[in-house]
């Protein structure tokens, strides 16, 4: 506890290209998300690229979220490189989970209809990242946001906003020189 204040944690966006899917089964949900190898594969370049990025910011250990893998000094990638890397040994997390009451027409392919309400229940609607069919390879939030506004005045029975806010400025980056890109 001493070098908490010396720690630091990454994490890598993948826009994965893996399904998983939410069924009943014997009575229960099951739900099962296997990743594709090609996926895999794209976690071990962002582990590999993380590494890099510590070892250049002066970190002495890194610690890779592989089972078996033990703690690396910075820099040293070879025992990472050089593993056959298996989904089932990545520890990973997930964020803004995408797709679980996907929104289509066809009920049987979705559970929520373009309105957002839930196939053979009038009543009942569903606003939040699950109705979104798939990952979008970008944080969510905007969408999401945009379908729950969209939702409430359909509840509300309003038209949507004609008249939009005009957008706030964003700041621009004061950048004083060029950064040097680290390649593979």
């Amino acid at each position: 506890m001493l070098s908490y204040p010396h720690l630091s944690q990454f994490g890598a966006m993948v826009s994965d290209r893996s399904r998983g899917r939410v069924r009943r089964r014997a009575g229960r949900v099951e739900i099962r998300y296997e990743l594709l190898p090609e996926d895999v594969a794209t976690f071990k370049f962002a582990l590999e690229r993380l590494g890099e990025l510590y070892a250049a910011a002066g970190a002495h250990t890194v610690l890779y979220p592989v089972e078996g893998l033990d703690p690396q000094p910075a820099g040293e990638l070879g025992p990472l490189r050089a593993r056959a890397l298996r989904a089932q040994e990545l520890t990973l997390m997930a964020f803004h989970p995408l797709g679980t009451a996907r929104a289509d027409a066809d009920s049987a392919r979705g559970v929520v209809d373009p309105d957002l309400r839930v196939h053979g229940i009038d009543a009942l609607h569903i606003a939040d990242g699950s109705v979104v069919p798939s990952s979008l390879g970008v944080n969510p939030q905007l969408t999401i946001m945009a379908l729950a506004t969209r939702l409430a005045f359909s509840v509300l029975g309003r038209s949507d906003p004609v008249e939009e806010p005009a957008p706030e400025t964003v700041p621009q980056p004061r950048i004083t020189r060029a950064h040097e890109a680290i390649t593979a």
